[in-house]
């Protein structure tokens, strides 16, 4: 049950912390007060989805939290659930002081809240949700059963997918074999190495720098030796003239030896670079270099920007062609698994199906009786469960709530059901029995009573009570015979100071109970009969609620 809720900065609310207790919650207030923004603020905390509106406007964001109280066979804790939403659309959402997933506040709120408006009401009413309504009351094994489902209908999904990919090789499977050994072959035969490519490039790098080398090598020779002008050609006349022209002067031997050494060194640094002369094999070195990168680049084109990739491109055929070799075991064999699977799926199928007819047919009777209680005297009530030609994760059953308002007309889906008033005691009706099954459940009512009035309005009123014995029950009601039944009776308020408009909320006492009711009995104007009428409205509910749980 929910212990408190706080509220902040939501929509007209500044801030509310408002205390619950068990049993049956009332709150009441005039039209427009908002009465509907504790309703939005528990679905905001529930998970669903808000616009910025709902923000107050001029704050940052909204808050909402509650203290929840599980107890069962179990548990018996409470939990701290909080919400916020910022006008930047961030959503912080927190359990126990502890960040979480929205998805993970969703489930747990599916857990300890039961929901109800008017959308709910058009939703009861779509054929579609009937199947989900009757799982609600089922037990925690179709949850497993659906769980279940759902993996084995995505397997059989993906054996599916898989057969269709086998099946279409077989169609074009020469063709495809052909071309895929022919590429096979063209990689196979190339050889490639890793890191092949840079090394040809460094090779080739390297034989251009000496194809470079050597012309220089052979201009030096030329300037140094062969050339008519040569330096070795000048340094030797240099020489022969010194030599002879000893006969006129003494000629300083020092400068006839610098000069033969230079000769010599002339010859010595030619042999030093004669390893760059001319190499006929570099020729076929760099045409052997040119033709093994155009492979790699012819390759690269086809099949990878990379040797690495045309390595692994060359792993993939092999494992397409042994596809393409081993096609029929493969086929053969998903065809086996899918049979089997399926098979599975409709044991499956049936385990649920059995499940949701054992459960209608055990709780349609209590449904019609409640309804009966609920003024619908000549009611028929009727859950028909039939099962499908396909399969879904909801199983093969089609699941439809069928009703005859009177004993004179047919059992017809609820769809048909057009007056407002029966629609909120259907509704009503199926919390009611759903509530055995869900107790210490809160049940939360957004004017539950839309189109019910008099009598009607007594047994709803009444209906609450005895739900209320396991279940707490938030309600919003502006009838006087529900009011009159509170537990705890809250009136929300909307109050204007410093120049702002606001939403309060406040706890009534008896007294004040008692004016809530006149106000609600007879509108803005009460008199003393209006106040006596709703003194004993509130006496005549305290005796039997009283009667009620005994």
């Amino acid at each position: 049950m929910i212990k408190s809720l706080s509220i902040k900065n939501v929509i007209l609310i500044e801030s509310l912390e408002i205390i619950f207790d068990k049993r049956l919650n009332i709150l009441s207030g005039e039209t427009g007060a908002g009465k509907s923004i504790i309703f939005d603020a528990i679905n905001f905390l529930a998970g669903s989805k808000v616009n910025k509106g709902f923000i107050k406007q001029g704050c940052d964001k909204a808050e909402v939290s509650a203290r929840v109280h599980i107890k069962d066979s179990e548990e018996d804790y409470d939990y701290i659930i909080y919400r916020s939403l910022h006008r930047t659309g961030r959503n912080v959402c927190k359990v126990n002081d502890k960040i979480v997933k929205l998805a993970y506040v969703k489930e747990l709120a599916a857990d300890l809240f039961d929901i109800h408006n008017q959308n709910s009401n058009y939703a009861l009413f779509l054929t579609k949700n009937h199947i989900n309504v009757l799982d609600d009351f089922c037990s925690k094994s179709v949850v497993a059963y659906k769980r279940e489902l759902k993996a084995l209908i995505e397997k059989y999904k993906d054996i599916l997918k898989k057969l269709a990919h086998f099946r279409e090789l077989a169609e074009t499977a020469k063709d495809k074999r052909d071309m895929l050994s022919h590429q096979l072959k063209e990689i196979e035969e190339a050889d490639l190495k890793e890191e092949e490519e840079d090394m040809l490039l460094e090779q080739k790098h390297v034989l251009l720098n000496t194809e470079k080398m050597r012309n220089v090598v052979s201009d030096v020779n030329n300037l140094l030796y062969y050339d008519d002008l040569s330096a070795y050609e000048r340094i030797s006349k240099s020489v022969s003239l010194l030599s002879n022209a000893k006969v006129y002067a003494d000629i300083d031997e020092t400068a006839l030896d610098n000069l033969n050494n230079a000769i010599v060194l002339i010859d010595d640094s030619l042999k030093m670079i004669k390893d760059y002369e001319q190499d006929d094999n570099d020729f076929f070195k760099m045409d052997n270099i040119e033709k093994r990168l155009d492979v790699i680049y012819s390759l690269k084109r086809k099949y990878g920007a990379s040797i690495e990739d045309i390595v692994n491109y060359k792993n993939d055929i092999y494992t397409k062609i042994v596809e393409l070799d081993t096609k029929e075991d493969c086929i053969k064999r998903l065809n086996d698994e899918k049979i089997k699977v399926k098979r599975s799926i409709v044991l499956l199928c049936e385990s649920l199906s059995k499940v949701r007819q054992d459960v209608a047919n055990s709780i349609k009777a209590d449904v019609e009786l409640f309804l009966k209680s609920l003024g619908m005297t000549k009611v028929r009530f009727d859950i028909s469960v039939e099962k499908k030609d396909k399969f879904s994760e909801q199983g093969y059953d089609d699941v439809v709530f069928l009703i005859a308002t009177n004993t004179d007309k047919e059992l017809t889906s609820l769809a048909n059901v057009a007056s407002g008033g029966e629609t909120s005691r259907v509704m009503l009706a199926i919390k009611a029995v759903l509530a055995k099954a869900a107790r210490h459940k809160t049940f939360i009512f957004d004017e539950i009573d839309t189109g019910v009035s008099g009598m009607a309005a007594q047994k709803v009123a009444e209906s609450l009570v005895r739900f209320s014995a396991t279940n707490q029950i938030l309600c919003i009601t502006h009838l006087p015979q529900i009011a009159a039944m509170a537990d705890n009776h809250f009136k929300i308020v909307k109050i204007y100071e410093q120049n702002k408009t606001i939403t309060t909320i406040n706890l009534l006492d008896k007294y004040e109970c008692v004016l809530e009711l006149a106000r609600l009995t007879s509108g803005v104007k009460i008199t003393e009969s209006t106040m006596a009428a709703a003194n004993d409205l509130k006496e005549t509910a305290i005796e039997l609620k009283e009667h009620i749980r005994v």
